[in-house]
């Protein structure tokens, strides 16, 4: 019996790292991936404090909330926002499709019906399922082991830099979790011919991500896929074709914010993720945090939460060693991934290197609107990060294939590790945590209190032709686009097989 427990533990263990062997176990796949996502479920539940968290506190009280009640007001009143009367969330102006970052996702038809609260807890879990389904496209197209992918949610789900900037109230970043899908989309890009129905399904995620209020990665990815594009330089005007209708569909989001951004470059930015004379910066923000109220060791530590990129120790170690040496070795072997690796390094490391220093300020230089806006470039540092963690994952599969199983094991308690310190993390950062060390904040003239509902109609349009016409013309251009791209991919769509 004891022997036959033995076979049985063994054969469990290959499974969760040999992919052929999950069959093995029937239902082992469904229940293992079920209880990986309800676990990020929980860990994000327990992190916002379950649908009560107290919101009062730094950018949820000061810009969060005005906005979102601004909306609540809108479907209650029947009324579209297209002025404020409090301009103090919109940075002194009362136009409120005048920022590109106000969020105007469909899902925000639920505020009319749920408390903010609530509305705030469901997004947030609903963005998180987005991001599993996306790394669920590289489970299946390289064929990762149960492992594998564990380890690549739980850096991609959990890391510092996504869970910090909800924690101060950056409601905008539900962008963050639709990473794994355009990279896919840009895997598809390197590895295959694209078509109209890959143009479509870019510029109609990156619409969404605008819509989603994460105007910031919308530029992020839009300056990735640039440089991408002249690597792929065959395949020049597909990548093009996907920016141009990326921000065509987007206008209706995108065109409003340009009477209004310039004011941004006067502004100035905040300050880079690191200079050129401390190259080890990014590995301190992987490999330690600080607690809510704490100083940290950085540039800019009152604002620590733009530059963590926290993993814990052994998640900086796998990273590094599987995403970024791993892959540079598979480069010179040829290997598959490692020739995957090349394609992106450039566009990799020119969206890194505008997070060093002034760097962006040649950006900014050219006086393109879009630009004006991004004044925090710290957080550019996400996209390469995110990329590095799914080759990461993509490495560290194909070294098992040929690594001893004896190794199994000890990685199995390495992945056990590196669970802890994320979860470590999220129970020092959660919300309740955040507010007690930020404090509450003033809502207009009194405190805010969020057992009642935020009394009065907040919306108070009023005649602005330049502003009505502005998004009259982006309207159009979205809907237009919108039109093109779906005709264009009924009009490319395969042909059913011949009948004899």
């Amino acid at each position: 019996m004891e022997m036959k427990s033995n076979n049985l533990a063994r054969k469990f263990l290959i499974a969760l790292f040999e992919p052929e062997f999950e069959r093995e176990f029937r239902y082992l796949r469904i229940l293992w991936l079920g209880s990986l996502y309800g676990l990020g479920l929980l860990l994000w539940g327990y992190f916002l404090g379950w649908r009560l968290m107290p919101l009062d506190y730094h950018d949820w009280g000061v810009i969060t909330l005005l906005r979102l009640d601004a909306i609540r007001d809108a479907l209650y009143y029947g009324q579209i926002p297209f002025h404020l009367k409090d301009v103090s969330a919109l940075h002194g102006v009362d136009r409120f499709f005048s920022l590109p970052d106000i969020i105007t996702t469909p899902q925000m038809i639920l505020l009319r019906f749920i408390s903010l609260q609530s509305f705030i807890f469901m997004d947030i879990l609903f963005h998180y399922s987005l991001g599993f389904a996306g790394l669920l496209w590289f489970r299946r197209k390289y064929n990762l082991s149960l492992i594998a992918f564990s380890l690549m949610t739980g850096l991609f789900s959990l890391n510092g830099h996504i869970l910090l900037h909800y924690a101060v109230g950056h409601f905008t970043w539900g962008g963050y979790f639709l990473f794994p899908a355009l990279f896919a989309l840009l895997f598809r890009f390197v590895e295959e011919t694209p078509t109209w129905h890959w143009v479509a399904k870019v510029a109609f995620l990156m619409f969404y991500m605008v819509l989603a209020g994460s105007e910031h990665h919308f530029l992020w990815f839009l300056l990735f896929i640039g440089v991408l594009t002249l690597v792929e330089y065959k395949k020049f005007w597909w990548g093009f074709a996907a920016m141009l209708t990326s921000g065509l569909l987007s206008a209706i989001r995108l065109l409003p914010p340009a009477v209004s951004t310039s004011s941004f470059y006067q502004m100035g930015m905040r300050g880079a993720l690191f200079s050129y004379a401390n190259p080890l910066k990014p590995l301190e923000m992987m490999l330690f945090y600080t607690a809510p109220g704490t100083n940290a060791d950085f540039e800019l530590p009152s604002i620590y939460w733009e530059y963590t990129l926290y993993i814990g120790i052994a998640g900086t170690i796998f990273v590094l060693f599987f995403g970024f040496c791993l892959s540079l070795w598979f480069a010179i072997k040829a290997n598959p991934p490692g020739k995957l690796f090349q394609k992106f390094l450039l566009p990799a490391l020119f969206v890194f290197s505008l997070a060093i220093g002034n760097t962006y300020e040649l950006l900014r230089a050219t006086e393109i609107t879009i630009f004006y806006g991004e004044r925090a470039v710290m957080r550019m540092i996400s996209v390469p990060f995110v990329l590095l963690i799914i080759f990461s994952a993509i490495n560290f599969q194909e070294w098992l294939k040929t690594s001893p199983r004896k190794f199994y094991l000890p990685l199995c308690l390495v992945s056990g590790v590196i669970f802890y310190q994320l979860i470590e993390h999220i129970q020092v950062w959660q919300v309740k945590n955040a507010r007690e060390a930020f404090g509450k904040v003033s809502f207009g003239q009194s405190l805010l209190n969020l057992s009642i509902l935020l009394e009065g109609n907040s919306i108070q349009n009023h005649p602005d032709p330049v502003y009505f016409g502005t998004l009259g013309i982006g309207l159009t251009l979205t809907l237009l686009t919108s039109a093109f791209l779906i005709w264009q991919v009924y009009r490319n769509r395969p042909l059913p097989p011949a009948q004899p």
